[in-house]
C-alpha cells in the first residue's frame, strides 16, 4: 500500500523489512535488516553490517522509508526529480541500500535518497488531457520502466510518464473517506476505507461499515484523521487518557465513527468528534535546540517527540510545547531570500522552488532543506565550462557546490505575485496548481479549496477567516453555481476577474 512513508509503530515492525536503531549516539543509526520479528518479549533479532546480529526491544527500532520496492530519488548525484530508481535490496557487507538506477546499482546509507512521491499502486492525474484520458480520469502507478518512466493504468489504457506529468490524488488505497452523499446504508459523516483500485469505469471500492461499494472520486473527499495521524484528545477525561494526551491513530473503529488511538497511557477508543489533529505530525521539520534540522518520528513517553535529526545523526525526544515547527515543510514552494548570492544568473527573486526534503550537507556537516528549482530543470543547476548538466547547487555564500541544500534563513515563501506569470508557462502553472488543491477532483474548487489554494500560495492568507474566504468565493463564482471553474479561477490569479481578490 502506497504511502508517503512507512509506519514506525512498534506493532507493525514486522517481516523483513529494513531498520535503524533510535539512539543518541550517532553510531546506532546504521542501517540494518529485520530477520526475526516473532521472538518473546516483542524482541526483533536484527541483522547488521559484517555478519553482526543483535536482539533488540521493537521500541529501539525505527522503520526504514526504504523498503525493497520503494522507488526513490537521489540528491547527492547528477540526477533531477525525473529520474527514479527502486530499491532492490540490501548489502550486507557495508550495511547499505542498493538502487538500481536504470541498470546502474547503487549503495547508499539512505542519507542522500529521497522518498518518489509515487510509488507502486499509487492513485493519480494527468496533468493535460486527450481522447483517451479525460480530465476526471484517475490512474494507478503499475510500475518503473527501465526507462525512469512511471507505467500509469487509466481507464482505457496503459501509458508511460514522466513523474513531473503527474499529480498526487488525496485520495489513495487505505485512506479514510466520506461519502458526498448518504442513504440507508451509509450514514452522514460516516467514515469508509478505500480497499480496491479504480475499475474500467474509473469507479474506487470502499468500505463502509454496511459494506463495500464503489464510488467516482469526485464524490470522495479525504478525512483530516488518517491512520498514522497524531491527534489530541479533547473528549471528557477517561480513566488513564486524560484531555491534552497525544497518541497516534492506529485503526477504525468498528462502526466507522471514530478511531483507535494509542496513547502513552495506553490505547483507547475515540470518536472522531473528540479528537484535534496534532500540530505536529510524523515527517515534520522542525529545530532542535542546537539549531538543527530533525524531522518527527514517532509519539513516546509522556507527551514527547522522538525527533530524527539525520540518519545516522541520532535521535533526541523533544517536547513538543516547546518544539518549534519550520516554515517550510515538505511540498512548500519557496523563494531564495538573496537571489545575488546566486552565481546562477537563472535564479532570481521570483524563481519558484519546491521543499522535497531534508538531507544531510556532509560539507556543512548539518541537516539542511532540499529544494527543486523545476523550471531549471533539476534540482538546480551548477555552471560546468559554460554547459549545462544536472548539476546540484548551495546557496551558502553564493559558493558553488554540488549540493542544493539551503538553510531556512535562505528561504521565504512564495508571493502571491510569484504566481501572476503570464503566457502559457503561468497558465500551466496555475492549472497544475489548481488541480493539485482540487481534492475530490471534480474539476472545480469548492471553498475548502479555494481556501487550501489560499494558503498554500499567500503566505499572508493564513489567517483568512471563512466569512472572507467565503465572499471572495461568492465573487469569483460568476455563474453561481457554488463551484469554481478553471476559468475562473484563472480570471483571480491573473487579475483580469473581479478586484476583491486584490486585497485576499
Amino acid at each position: 500500500m502506497p504511502a508517503d512513508r512507512e509506519s514506525d509503530e512498534v506493532d507493525t515492525i514486522k517481516g523483513d523489512k529494513y531498520v535503524f536503531l533510535v539512539s543518541n549516539t550517532a553510531a546506532y543509526g546504521r542501517v540494518a535488516r529485520l530477520m526475526l520479528d516473532d521472538l518473546p518479549d516483542n524482541q526483533k533479532e536484527v541483522y547488521f553490517s559484517m555478519g553482526e546480529a543483535k536482539r533488540l526491544d521493537a521500541e529501539m527500532l525505527n522503520v526504514c522509508d526504504f523498503q525493497n520496492g520503494t522507488y526513490v530519488h537521489i540528491a547527492s548525484d547528477n540526477r533531477g526529480l525525473d529520474d527514479i530508481g527502486e530499491v532492490v535490496g540490501y548489502n550486507g557487507d557495508e550495511g547499505k541500500i542498493k538502487v538500481d538506477f536504470q541498470g546502474t546499482e547503487v549503495l547508499s546509507d539512505g542519507r542522500d535518497l529521497l522518498r518518489c512521491d509515487f510509488q507502486r499502486g499509487t492513485y493519480v492525474f494527468w496533468q493535460k488531457s486527450d481522447e483517451d484520458i479525460s480530465i476526471d480520469h484517475i490512474g494507478v502507478v503499475v510500475e518503473l520502466r527501465d526507462s525512469g518512466r512511471l507505467r500509469v493504468k487509466f481507464p482505457k489504457g496503459t501509458w508511460s510518464f514522466k513523474p513531473a506529468e503527474l499529480i498526487k490524488s488525496q485520495v489513495q488505497p487505505g485512506k479514510c473517506v466520506r461519502w458526498t452523499k448518504q442513504d440507508e446504508d451509509v450514514d452522514e459523516g460516516e467514515l469508509g476505507t478505500v480497499i480496491e483500485e479504480p475499475n474500467e469505469e474509473g469507479r474506487i471500492k470502499v468500505q463502509f461499515y454496511s459494506g463495500t461499494w464503489r464510488f467516482k472520486i469526485q464524490e470522495l473527499n479525504t478525512f483530516n484523521v488518517q491512520i498514522g495521524t497524531f491527534v489530541t484528545y479533547c473528549g471528557e477525561p477517561m480513566e488513564g487518557l486524560p484531555e491534552g494526551h497525544i497518541g497516534v491513530v492506529t485503526s477504525l473503529l468498528h462502526d466507522r465513527h471514530g478511531f483507535h488511538v494509542r496513547f502513552p497511557s495506553g490505547k483507547g477508543r475515540c470518536y472522531w468528534h473528540n479528537l484535534m489533529v496534532c500540530y505536529f505530525q510524523p515527517g515534520d521539520y522542525i529545530y532542535l535546540e542546537d539549531g538543527q534540522l530533525g524531522e518527527v518520528i514517532r509519539i513516546v513517553g509522556d507527551n514527547q517527540l522522538l525527533v530524527s535529526g539525520g540518519l545516522g545523526e541520532g535521535y533526541q525526544k523533544v517536547n513538543p510545547a516547546t518544539a518549534e515547527k519550520l516554515p517550510f515543510q515538505k511540498g512548500d514552494f519557496v523563494q531564495v531570500t538573496n537571489p545575488s548570492k546566486w552565481t546562477n544568473s537563472e535564479i532570481n527573486e521570483k524563481e519558484v522552488g519546491r521543499v522535497i526534503g531534508i538531507g544531510l550537507d556532509r560539507e556543512r556537516g548539518s541537516k539542511d532543506l532540499i529544494v527543486q528549482f523545476p523550471t531549471i530543470g533539476g534540482f538546480a543547476t551548477e555552471e560546468n565550462n559554460g554547459s549545462r548538466g544536472w548539476g546540484l547547487f548551495s546557496a551558502l555564500g553564493g559558493m558553488e557546490r554540488p549540493r542544493n541544500y539551503f538553510i531556512p534563513e535562505h528561504l521565504k515563501k512564495m508571493e502571491s505575485e510569484t504566481l501572476k506569470v503570464k503566457g502559457e508557462d503561468g497558465i500551466r502553472a496555475v492549472k497544475k496548481l489548481f488541480k493539485a488543491h482540487d481534492t475530490n477532483g471534480d474539476g472545480r474548487l469548492s471553498v475548502d479549496e479555494l481556501a487550501s489554494v489560499l494558503s498554500a500560495v499567500r503566505r499572508d492568507c493564513d489567517g483568512i477567516s471563512d466569512d472572507e474566504c467565503q465572499q471572495l468565493f461568492s465573487a469569483l463564482d460568476k455563474d453561481g453555481n457554488a463551484k469554481l471553474s478553471t476559468d475562473e479561477f484563472l480570471d483571480y490569479i491573473f487579475g483580469t476577474g473581479t478586484d476583491f481578490g486584490s486585497n485576499i
